[in-house]
């Protein structure tokens, strides 16, 4: 006997009809507004301004690896010429490329490309990366089950994500691996989770963090993988730029985050990074708030972990929040892994 439906989950029915009706018309806009802005134009011109956002300095390192100039990919005169035409309105300027040497070979494909093809595959790479990280959650989190379409236009208008994802940045990348490793957390799949980490290795002002609470929750065989990842990704560098291509990296990487923080400070979203943006780059104020804040921060982290305080997701959740804001650089489309974060606490 079919079991009749009341009129409450008649409403919630034809209400979750309607809700899957607005996010598919709000995706299907945004698609055609993406379209417009990238067909109306040519070179690097769009409707809306200049094309790509940061793109130009992961398309320019692609470059200077496609033709062999490993020796040269740190070397800012060279990443200047690589950008050449890429700013129509400032000749003279361009973006730093401050990534380890296998970043760049991932772009190298997309490098052999016409700009505008390259950006729109990135930016459709990057809005995949959003969708696969919620479609990895959606078995863990009840929100996503109930509401998948709602909460994936939630997420692809957040506007740090939103932002990044159609300003050329990778952050739908860190989102991505994060959640992977969430979810294989969650599985007890520690192996995956470590390999997942160890890829975020890349940036590692938020790998280094999870890596040391996985260590601190004694999640042995998912630190063990994060580090036998990151050496793999040491070994790539090694091969292409030799033995001591991490200290070179890391000197050009902090030179730049130091140079960021003057010029960019606005822009920092990390408890140090606002700071500085308040009171300038190394200054004894910054220091004295955003430092107490941001270890603050860390051994809240570390208590939650070692503790094992409260549910995995919960945990997780109030770590991803807590990496961004104790990180030394995090700027504003960084805040786009808050989304995983609203998820849990809408949930």
């Amino acid at each position: 006997m079919a079991t009749p439906v009341t009129a409450p989950n008649a409403r919630r029915t034809r209400g979750g009809a309607r809700l899957r009706l607005y996010s598919r018309a709000t995706l299907f806009a945004v698609l055609v507004a993406f379209v417009i802005s990238v067909a109306g134009g040519s070179g690097n011109d769009a409707a809306a301004g200049r094309l790509g956002g940061d793109f130009p300095a992961f398309y320019a390192a692609g470059t200077i690896v496609a033709e062999g100039d490993w020796s040269t990919l740190y070397d800012p005169a060279r990443q200047l010429e690589a950008q050449a035409g890429l700013f129509e309105d400032d000749d003279d300027g361009f973006l730093y490329f401050a990534y380890p040497p296998y970043v760049a070979s991932l772009y190298r494909p997309l490098a052999s490309l016409d700009y505008r093809l390259a950006y729109t595959l990135h930016t459709l790479a990057m809005t995949a990366a959003v969708v696969g990280a919620l479609a990895v959650l959606r078995p863990t989190i009840s929100l996503l089950r109930r509401n998948f379409e709602l909460c994936l236009t939630a997420t692809v208008l957040f506007y740090p994500l939103f932002r990044a994802a159609t300003g050329g940045q990778n952050t739908a990348l860190t989102v991505l691996l994060i959640a992977v490793a969430w979810r294989a957390l969650h599985d007890d799949h520690d192996l995956a989770a470590g390999v997942a980490i160890g890829l975020l290795l890349y940036k590692p002002q938020f790998a280094l963090p999870l890596m040391g609470l996985l260590l601190l929750g004694r999640r042995w065989q998912a630190t063990a993988s994060a580090l036998a990842t990151g050496g793999i990704l040491w070994a790539v560098g090694a091969a292409v730029m030799g033995g001591n291509w991490l200290a070179t990296w890391w000197s050009e990487a902090s030179d730049f985050a130091a140079l960021d923080a003057d010029v960019n400070g606005h822009n920092a979203v990390s408890f140090l990074g606002f700071a500085e943006g308040l009171w300038g780059a190394g200054s004894a104020a910054a220091l004295l708030v955003g430092g107490p804040l941001a270890l603050a921060t860390g051994l809240g982290l570390a208590w939650m972990w070692f503790r094992g305080v409260g549910a995995l997701d919960v945990r997780m959740a109030a770590t991803v929040a807590g990496v961004v804001l104790l990180s030394p650089h995090a700027m504003f489309y960084d805040a786009g892994l808050v989304a995983l974060v609203g998820l849990v606490a809408v949930d």
